[in-house]
């Protein structure tokens, strides 16, 4: 992954959204189904048949309040497409909104705002390119709709020998899976893994897809002013990490596990990152919890970062 500026985020995403349009269902008892043939479903709208894939699915199961591994059990296909025509009406009385790309992406209340990851780069860019020293670009690490991150590097890295930047991180969901959230955090080019601050110190942005979202612009300026401050502390702190020798950085990885900060599995891939042999500092550890939670499922991976950024606060 190469940074790249702004502006060609957005045009990335701009192009592989240039189809998408969003059909109000004023009355949701017109959402209608099919089960095809394998077992696969499709959406019945305008004269027109659309492929329902696994994420449409999702968000489905979601307004149903139908957990996914239930429905991937469901016995029987048709059944489950007369219970989803008998609910949805109940589930969504304001009507459905649904996304629309050659398939069904997703479906939501029909009170839900829409604030696509075109808009969010281009809003959250430019109050960013204004308020935040030097922007070096932007390194996506998922641009899926159902889950997006986009991390926002600017500033100056913390060390001379290792590229690691203050960021402001944005994760956004364009079909109702999470809100729109924005917090700090770092960013290291060499192996490309990222730390979030917002589970550490219980602040960040955060709006919910719900309301006016330009009611909530103070709140974000303010927020990102605070960001220039909360890089200084962080840059402090990954000097004093690079500097702390520990007696085992696996020893210290366990104690995490011990502590509940991480899982035995999670533990054990971390410290199969760390240098045999070699003394670790808790920079090294730091690195390492970042580096392996990049195997994971992108809201566990934020959640593992979030912990990562926690325990180079510490004072341990």
């Amino acid at each position: 992954m190469i940074l790249k500026s702004i502006n060609e985020v957005i045009e990335q995403v701009r192009k592989d959204r240039e189809d998408t349009h969003d059909v109000l269902l004023r009355n949701p008892s017109d959402f209608r189904l099919e089960c095809g043939e394998k077992d696969d479903y499709r959406l019945l709208f305008d004269g027109k048949s659309y492929k329902v894939g696994p994420t449409a699915m999702s968000s489905i199961c979601r307004l149903l309040r139908m957990p996914k591994d239930y429905f991937d059990r469901y016995p029987n296909p048709r059944e489950f497409v007369e219970h989803t025509h008998t609910l949805m009406p109940r589930a969504c009385p304001n009507g459905l909104l649904m996304r629309l790309n050659g398939e069904l992406h997703g479906v939501l209340p029909g009170n839900y705002k829409i604030f696509d990851d075109e808009q969010a780069l281009e809003f959250i860019g430019s109050m960013a390119s204004r308020l935040l020293p030097s922007i070096k670009g932007v390194a996506v690490t998922s641009d899926r709709r159902e889950n997006s991150c986009y991390r926002i590097l600017f500033g100056d890295s913390a060390l001379k020998k290792d590229e690691i930047y203050p960021v402001i991180n944005f994760t956004n969901s364009e079909i109702g899976f999470g809100p729109l959230s924005i917090d700090g955090g770092t960013f290291r080019l060499v192996c490309l893994n990222g730390s979030m601050r917002s589970v550490a110190s219980g602040k960040k942005f955060s709006w919910n897809h719900s309301g006016d979202f330009h009611k909530k612009v103070d709140d974000l300026s303010a927020f990102m002013r605070r960001q220039a401050q909360v890089a200084t502390e962080t840059a402090e702190a990954i000097k004093r990490a690079v500097q702390k020798i520990l007696p085992s950085g696996r020893e210290e990885i366990t104690r995490l596990n011990h502590a509940r900060w991480i899982s035995s599995a999670f533990a054990k891939d971390a410290q199969g990152l760390l240098n045999v042999g070699v003394p670790s500092t808790k920079y090294d550890v730091f690195n390492a919890l970042t580096k392996a939670s990049q195997s994971l499922r992108l809201p566990d991976r934020l959640r593992t970062e979030a912990v990562a950024h926690s325990y180079l606060l510490s004072r341990n």
